[in-house]
């Protein structure tokens, strides 16, 4: 996913999803591919997702991404709070609003997990690879997160924008949860 103005190779493959308007509990588990990019991950497979960390942290991350949505939602055409790195990079008032929502909730249950989110990052690409390097350096596990993925969409009022929670262990990607919120649909 893209990390302000730097592209992440984190999975976006469907792990797990569910009919629009379902609960979270209809969930449904389906086998996945671990890959990032057109890389194939050797040291992240099929049988890491059988771990228990990683089936609590691919449900954390739904949670997350869900709550987050439920904002993004009902603040749909938020205006501009600022700039970053140019008119066309946005912040309103909610992206650090669903960004907490997300921290709060992958601290709550992962106290000792690196949590990386776009809203804590200054502006550009060499920032937000030197964070993304910082955050996943020696951490058994990081969380990188754009709160608001499609900003733009998002400040006109398009129903255009997702969520996106990406988790390494050990540095690989082993993890990607995009939820739209606006077509209730949970990658």
């Amino acid at each position: 996913f893209r990390f302000g103005a730097y592209d992440v190779p984190f999975v976006i493959e469907i792990v797990e999803t569910r009919p629009a308007g379902s609960p979270m509990s209809s969930v449904t588990h389906r086998p996945v591919s671990l890959r990032g990019g057109s890389q194939c991950w050797d040291k992240c497979t099929v049988a890491d997702l059988q771990d228990e960390m990683l089936k609590a942290i691919v449900l954390t991350a739904q949670e997350a991404a869900v709550k987050a949505g439920q904002l993004m939602k009902e603040k749909l055409g938020a205006s501009v709070k600022k700039t970053k790195l140019s008119n066309k990079d946005l912040l309103t008032e909610i992206d650090p609003m669903c960004q907490n929502i997300i921290e709060k909730i992958v601290k709550n249950r992962f106290p000792d997990h690196q949590f990386l989110g776009e809203e804590s990052v200054p502006p550009g690409p060499a920032e937000s690879a030197a964070a993304i390097e910082r955050a996943v350096s020696g951490a058994e596990f990081a969380w990188v997160v754009d709160p608001i993925d499609g900003t733009t969409n998002f400040v006109h009022g398009l129903r255009l924008s997702t969520v996106s929670v990406g988790v390494a262990r050990r540095g690989r990607p082993v993890v990607g949860v995009v939820y739209d919120p606006f077509a209730d649909e949970l990658f």
